[in-house]
Protein backbone atom coordinates (compact mmCIF):
# COMPACT_ATOMS: atom_id res chain seq x y z
CA UNK A 1 0.00 0.00 0.00
CA UNK A 2 2.85 2.32 0.80
CA UNK A 3 4.40 1.65 -2.60
CA UNK A 4 1.17 2.48 -4.36
CA UNK A 5 0.78 5.64 -2.33
CA UNK A 6 4.35 6.75 -2.98
CA UNK A 7 4.02 5.88 -6.69
CA UNK A 8 0.86 7.99 -6.93
CA UNK A 9 2.61 10.77 -5.02
CA UNK A 10 5.63 10.63 -7.34
CA UNK A 11 3.35 10.60 -10.39
CA UNK A 12 1.48 13.68 -9.12
CA UNK A 13 4.76 15.38 -8.38
CA UNK A 14 5.99 14.66 -11.92
CA UNK A 15 2.74 15.96 -13.37
CA UNK A 16 3.04 19.16 -11.32
CA UNK A 17 6.63 19.62 -12.50
CA UNK A 18 5.58 19.08 -16.12
CA UNK A 19 2.74 21.58 -15.72
CA UNK A 20 5.06 24.12 -14.10
CA UNK A 21 7.61 23.59 -16.89
CA UNK A 22 4.94 24.06 -19.59
CA UNK A 23 3.60 27.18 -17.86
CA UNK A 24 7.11 28.66 -17.69
CA UNK A 25 7.67 27.77 -21.36
CA UNK A 26 4.42 29.52 -22.30
CA UNK A 27 5.33 32.58 -20.23
CA UNK A 28 8.73 32.84 -21.92
CA UNK A 29 7.12 32.41 -25.36
CA UNK A 30 4.63 35.18 -24.59
CA UNK A 31 7.36 37.54 -23.38
CA UNK A 32 9.48 36.87 -26.47
CA UNK A 33 6.47 37.30 -28.77
CA UNK A 34 5.70 40.69 -27.23
CA UNK A 35 9.34 41.75 -27.57
CA UNK A 36 9.39 40.59 -31.19
CA UNK A 37 6.26 42.57 -31.98
CA UNK A 38 7.73 45.63 -30.27
CA UNK A 39 10.91 45.26 -32.33
CA UNK A 40 8.85 45.00 -35.52
CA UNK A 41 7.03 48.22 -34.66
CA UNK A 42 10.33 49.97 -33.86
CA UNK A 43 11.84 48.72 -37.13
CA UNK A 44 8.92 50.15 -39.10
CA UNK A 45 9.27 53.46 -37.27
CA UNK A 46 13.01 53.56 -37.99
CA UNK A 47 12.42 52.70 -41.65
CA UNK A 48 9.91 55.56 -41.87
CA UNK A 49 12.36 57.98 -40.26
CA UNK A 50 15.14 56.83 -42.58
CA UNK A 51 12.90 57.19 -45.61
CA UNK A 52 11.89 60.70 -44.57
CA UNK A 53 15.53 61.67 -43.96
CA UNK A 54 16.56 60.18 -47.30
CA UNK A 55 13.79 62.06 -49.04
CA UNK A 56 14.91 65.28 -47.36
CA UNK A 57 18.49 64.66 -48.51
CA UNK A 58 17.34 63.94 -52.05
CA UNK A 59 15.17 67.07 -52.09
CA UNK A 60 18.00 69.22 -50.75
CA UNK A 61 20.47 67.79 -53.23
CA UNK A 62 17.96 68.21 -56.05
CA UNK A 63 17.65 71.89 -55.16
CA UNK A 64 21.43 72.19 -55.07
CA UNK A 65 21.65 70.49 -58.46
CA UNK A 66 19.08 72.89 -59.87
CA UNK A 67 21.12 75.78 -58.48
CA UNK A 68 24.31 74.35 -59.96
CA UNK A 69 22.62 73.83 -63.33
CA UNK A 70 21.36 77.40 -63.32
CA UNK A 71 24.81 78.69 -62.39
CA UNK A 72 26.36 76.52 -65.09
CA UNK A 73 23.86 77.86 -67.61
CA UNK A 74 24.62 81.41 -66.56
CA UNK A 75 28.31 80.69 -66.91
CA UNK A 76 27.68 79.34 -70.39
CA UNK A 77 25.82 82.56 -71.17
CA UNK A 78 28.84 84.58 -70.07
CA UNK A 79 27.81 85.50 -66.55
CA UNK A 80 30.44 84.98 -63.87
CA UNK A 81 28.04 85.34 -60.91
CA UNK A 82 24.36 84.42 -61.02
CA UNK A 83 21.35 84.80 -58.85
CA UNK A 84 19.12 81.74 -58.51
CA UNK A 85 15.95 81.77 -56.42
CA UNK A 86 17.01 85.06 -54.87
CA UNK A 87 20.38 83.74 -53.67
CA UNK A 88 23.70 84.75 -55.18
CA UNK A 89 25.81 81.84 -56.39
CA UNK A 90 29.29 81.86 -57.84
CA UNK A 91 29.76 80.24 -61.21
CA UNK A 92 31.06 76.69 -61.29
CA UNK A 93 34.77 76.15 -61.38
CA UNK A 94 36.36 73.34 -63.35
CA UNK A 95 36.70 71.26 -60.14
CA UNK A 96 32.96 71.06 -59.39
CA UNK A 97 31.34 67.67 -60.00
CA UNK A 98 29.03 67.33 -62.96
CA UNK A 99 25.31 66.83 -62.51
CA UNK A 100 25.58 63.28 -63.78
CA UNK A 101 28.30 62.42 -61.25
CA UNK A 102 26.24 63.85 -58.40
CA UNK A 103 23.09 62.05 -59.52
CA UNK A 104 24.94 58.75 -59.77
CA UNK A 105 26.39 59.25 -56.28
CA UNK A 106 22.88 59.94 -54.95
CA UNK A 107 21.53 56.84 -56.64
CA UNK A 108 24.28 54.69 -55.11
CA UNK A 109 23.71 56.15 -51.66
CA UNK A 110 19.95 55.62 -51.99
CA UNK A 111 20.51 51.98 -53.03
CA UNK A 112 22.88 51.43 -50.10
CA UNK A 113 20.31 52.86 -47.69
CA UNK A 114 17.56 50.66 -49.12
CA UNK A 115 19.82 47.59 -48.98
CA UNK A 116 20.56 48.38 -45.33
CA UNK A 117 16.83 48.44 -44.59
CA UNK A 118 16.22 45.13 -46.30
CA UNK A 119 19.10 43.41 -44.48
CA UNK A 120 18.89 44.41 -40.80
Amino acid sequence: MRRLSSAISASKEQEELINAYEAEEERITNVLSRKLEQLRVEKIQLENVLEAESENHVNRLSRELATLRAAQQQQANGDSVGSVNGHAHHALSGNDPTTEVMLEALRRENEQLRTGLDNP
